[in-house]
């Protein structure tokens, strides 16, 4: 019998935490002689079985570097722990950068209350008036908050653009951009820090996680064997579902901005509108919800010393 031709690459992933990240890498891995990829976010692995007349390794390396996540090959059974410091170093800054979103967030509402007639006006804004807008001191501190919200994932929405992926890190920036352009800075910067905070509850859900297993089998998790990691079936189903599905929202979401006003002239009303739309319809919970579940039911196996591999069995 003909001997197989496939070949595999085990990547430690510096980084990869959630599974936007891990849709991104697939994106960038679509090439030919690439036959499988199957991810364990717990263990930051990614292993990807390819054809090696095809393609290199060294491509394939290269290629997961180039979305601006580190990268390195590594052996079954290797104790994966080299990253930790620049990990932790990368959570603490998206966390002091969402504090920070919050606490600016609060002192705008503050100044917005004491030069709004009520602090009602200033939670629930002017519905009545649209032309009655935020105090421009309140203003500008609101667009600092969003700022300071979206900062760490500026680069990612670059690189997802880059790549030509509309993922949740380009709606929720185009959503906050948006909303500061028609002058509701309030919602830009609640966008902003609420998908900060997320962010940070996914990355901590994942690493809660990490330290179960790692407290389960004495080090960083690898799983210990040859066997890919098996993601759950939904989990893959649903990121093909999204990345159709992200698309067909953000074009909607311009249709419903650009093709009314045509008609009545109300350009202001429908771009908001449109906005609504697209933060509404965004597929972020859906695409979170099922690899945040398998993780919680790792970490709780984990608790019970049980170790699954992956989302497979589950």
């Amino acid at each position: 019998m003909p001997q197989s031709k496939s070949s595999e690459l085990r990547l430690h992933v510096a980084g990869m935490d959630c599974a936007d990240e891990a849709a991104l890498i697939r994106h960038a891995l679509a090439k030919p002689g690439v036959a499988s990829l199957n991810f364990d976010l717990v263990g930051r692995r990614v292993d990807v079985t390819f054809d090696p007349e095809q393609i290199s390794s060294a491509v394939i390396l290269a290629a997961v570097e180039a979305t601006g996540l580190a990268a390195h090959a590594h052996q079954a059974g290797d104790v994966v722990g080299d990253d930790h410091h620049a990990h932790d170093h990368h959570h603490d800054a998206a966390k002091w950068w969402a504090i920070a979103s919050a606490v600016v967030f609060l002192v705008a509402w503050v100044i917005d209350g004491l030069y709004s007639e009520s602090w009602t006006e200033a939670i629930f804004g002017h519905a009545g008036d649209p032309d009655h807008g935020h105090h421009r001191y309140a203003a500008v501190v609101y667009g600092i908050a969003a700022f300071l919200g979206l900062w760490p994932m500026i680069p990612r929405a670059l690189t997802s653009l880059r790549f030509g992926r509309l993922d949740m890190h380009v709606l929720v920036c185009l959503s906050a951009i948006g909303a500061a352009a028609i002058g509701q800075w309030a919602e830009a910067a609640a966008v902003a820090f609420l998908f900060a905070l997320a962010h940070l509850m996914e990355a901590w859900s994942i690493e809660r996680a990490r330290q179960a297993v790692a407290t389960l089998v004495g080090h960083e998790p690898s799983w210990g064997d040859d066997r890919a990691h098996e993601s759950a079936p939904v989990e893959r189903w649903i990121e093909r579902f999204a990345a159709r599905y992200t698309p067909v929202v953000t074009f909607a979401a311009i249709a419903v901005a650009l093709i009314p006003p045509l008609i009545d002239g109300q350009w202001g009303v429908w771009f908001y509108r449109g906005l609504i739309f697209l933060v509404l319809a965004c597929p972020c919970a859906l695409v979170i919800s099922t690899p945040v579940t398998v993780v919680a039911a790792l970490t709780s196996a984990a608790g019970r010393r049980v170790l699954f591999d992956g989302g497979g069995p589950l």
